[in-house]
């Protein structure tokens, strides 16, 4: 009797020990003191006032944007982290809390964004993938290429990408924008300060910002933008006026567009 109940135990125990451990995750580091989380930005406009307030989890990290209009909730985003601290997945929900559309990243060794799939609601209420878009880096790990692709009869086609170039000092960058015929349709030219962006101490948020200029942490200051032809955009180019905190964070800003066109900016923050 006692060897038939220790048979199975051991086969237990064997069974047990042949089992490969699972990697140790690196455990997600909270924010340096002295960095600062955006609570709130206010913008205004001609059409009228908007703002997004932030959440954030204990760690630093955003949980929640919720964006409002003239006072009124428009919508709010949730982000979901991985065991490596990592955004995996962004949702955005209406003003009624209903699920409109996700999105999941993709990451390679290096805890850089090598893809995100957008999922959207479809006629019949499903959540259907819509959109892929991948990136790419060159060796110094500066994004150099995002392609964004439709899906269509569940097959990716190609719809548009953006390549960047890059100043020695970072303080300017350019990016060419080529439609679905792969054709050059727009070249922007980004010029920088060097203060912190309102989002420049979140990571993890920032692998989301897939911006011209992105992966900065520093904020645009002049947008020139030129057609195929070399012509100016005005409804697209801009001179930003900034004023700064003490911690060397935007703390507003006054945009002009060359077409006429403004738009103003403040930041709120709490500062660890």
């Amino acid at each position: 009797m006692k060897i038939k109940l220790l048979y199975p135990l051991l086969c237990l125990l064997l069974f047990c020990g042949c089992q490969e451990e699972e990697p140790v995750l690196p455990a997600p580091e909270p924010l340096p003191a002295g960095s600062c989380l955006v609570l709130e930005e206010q913008t205004a406009t001609s059409a009228g006032a908007a703002s997004v307030k932030y959440s954030y989890d204990d760690l630093g990290r955003p949980v929640m944007a919720e964006r409002y209009r003239e006072g009124s909730l428009l919508s709010t985003s949730n982000y979901l982290y991985d065991a490596r601290g990592r955004l995996e997945r962004e949702e955005l929900l209406t003003a009624g809390k209903n699920l409109k559309d996700y999105v999941v990243y993709t990451f390679n060794a290096k805890d850089q964004v090598v893809r995100y799939n957008q999922y959207t609601e479809w006629y019949d209420s499903s959540l259907l993938l819509a959109h892929t878009t991948t990136c790419a880096y060159d060796t110094s790990g500066q994004l150099i290429t995002v392609t964004e692709y439709d899906i269509r009869s569940n097959k990716p086609a190609y719809a548009s990408a953006i390549t960047y170039t890059y100043q020695d000092t970072l303080s300017q960058i350019t990016a060419e924008v080529y439609d679905q015929n792969k054709k050059k349709v727009k070249t922007m030219t980004l010029v920088y300060d060097e203060m912190k962006s309102p989002l420049a101490a979140v990571p993890a948020f920032r692998a989301t910002v897939l911006t011209p200029g992105f992966p900065h942490e520093h904020n645009i200051k002049r947008c020139t933008v030129q057609d195929a032809g070399g012509n100016t955009i005005r409804s697209e180019s801009f001179e930003r006026a900034l004023t700064y905190t003490a911690a060397k964070y935007v703390e507003s800003s006054t945009t002009t567009y060359l077409e006429g066109g403004k738009t103003t900016a403040s930041y709120t923050y709490q500062c660890l």
